[in-house]
């Protein structure tokens, strides 16, 4: 058996309890085949779910494969602690302070698989109102010590002292022009109620489901998304009651139907054994090809279609559109003749990044990509539903 047909049965086992074959078993026994299963399982950060697997079912460790799963599980459960820890003080530190909040993501999610902990996640993100930001930022810092590390756009990252990263969002939005897609995150705060705690907030059903999906999309079309999304869609699909009617609305006004289909095809082909049609085919190759965060032809292939072709992909990566760099920088609004220096800035903080070689990489790749590839990508793209007007480049 493939190392990928070895996680998927794995898989099946964590999320479904369905107890791999006698053939995969034998298999697992080899601990070269578990080394490489949990190289896959770190690339699409899965580790802490995988090890714990390969504990549960009894098959022999040895060497550095039983090190590594015994460090994946502690580091996990640790992990985990030390997020519970985190969530439940700013949480109380935000109420006490009168600001509404909403925890995103992972810090949600993980309460519906079977065993929270092995639904690892890098770090917690909330979401607050934009005018609120400032004060709740000064709060973490006076009243729990956190650490202001940078602000984007969208967000203000902050380390804790148990060096969890929190992320604190006050926006949904992470692009800077607002999509078909995008626009119904903007109307996020509709879909928010109070949960016990005055302040501490819990988003509806049906948002927090679109929200998932739009975030895919937004890491697909980057070039990754990895397997554990995957997993989540089919968690939120699968474990909970939904109103099904709610849930389609909100896909179909940020026209990602189609998307969700792809996602629910693949997730149906790894976690319920379901044929692959081509269209899964050529996303699972995509996803496995590219991992959580994707990889530089990914991103070219994905990005190039969206643009038009290599030339004008190559033109936006260089010298990205007046709107972008507004984005990125603000004063621009107020002072557009700075355009021409914000160039400069943004390219040697490329090279202080240490962002250049990629950057290269992207650009050289881009250059080689023939027109009948373009044309596949396309079309690739349209099938999986990335192409309508609620993705078209602005």
């Amino acid at each position: 058996m493939s190392t990928q047909e070895l996680l998927l049965s794995i898989l099946k086992y964590e999320i479904r309890a369905l107890q791999p074959s006698a053939a995969a078993m034998a298999e697992l026994a080899s601990e070269e085949k578990q080394a490489r299963v949990l190289a896959v399982a770190k690339k699409h950060e899965i580790a802490a779910l995988v090890a714990h697997a390969l504990q549960a079912l009894g098959v022999p460790l040895g060497g550095a494969v039983l090190l590594e799963v015994q460090k994946q599980i502690v580091v996990a459960k640790h992990h985990y602690e030390c997020m519970n820890y985190e969530i439940t003080e700013m949480s109380r530190v935000l109420s006490e302070k009168k600001i509404e909040h909403v925890f995103l993501k992972g810090a949600e999610l993980r309460a519906h698989y079977p065993i929270p902990w092995i639904r690892t996640s890098c770090d917690v993100d909330l979401l607050v109102r934009e005018e609120c930001l400032d004060m709740a930022v000064s709060a973490l810092e006076s009243e729990l010590s956190y650490q202001r590390k940078s602000r984007s756009p969208h967000d203000v990252t902050m380390d804790a002292p148990s060096k969890v990263h929190v992320e604190l969002h006050f926006g949904l939005i992470e692009s800077d022009v607002v999509e078909g897609m995008e626009r119904v995150l903007l109307d996020v705060w509709d879909h928010l109620s109070a949960e016990s705690g005055q302040y501490r907030m819990k988003m509806s059903d049906e948002m927090f489901y679109y929200y998932h999906v739009a975030h895919m999309a937004k890491h697909f079309v980057h070039g990754g998304c990895g397997i554990r999304p995957f997993l989540d869609f089919w968690i939120l699909e699968n474990t909970i009651e939904y109103n099904a009617q709610m849930r389609d609305e909100l896909l179909a006004r940020g026209e990602l139907q189609i998307f969700r289909g792809t996602v629910r095809e693949l997730s149906a082909v790894w976690l319920e054994g379901k044929d692959h049609t081509e269209r899964s085919e050529k996303v699972e190759r995509f996803i496995m090809y590219g991992g959580v965060y994707g990889n530089t032809a990914n991103k070219v292939i994905v990005q190039q279609s969206k643009k038009g072709g290599k030339r004008s992909y190559a033109i936006s990566r260089i010298f990205p559109p007046y709107q972008r760099m507004c984005y990125s920088y603000p004063i621009l609004k107020r002072r557009k003749w700075l355009l021409p220096f914000m160039y400069v800035r943004r390219f040697f903080r490329i090279i202080r990044r240490g962002r250049l070689a990629t950057s290269l990489a992207e650009l050289k790749y881009n250059e080689n990509i023939t027109k009948d590839e373009q044309n596949e990508n396309r079309r690739f793209l349209e099938d999986v539903g990335l192409c309508g007007s609620g993705w078209s480049e602005k």
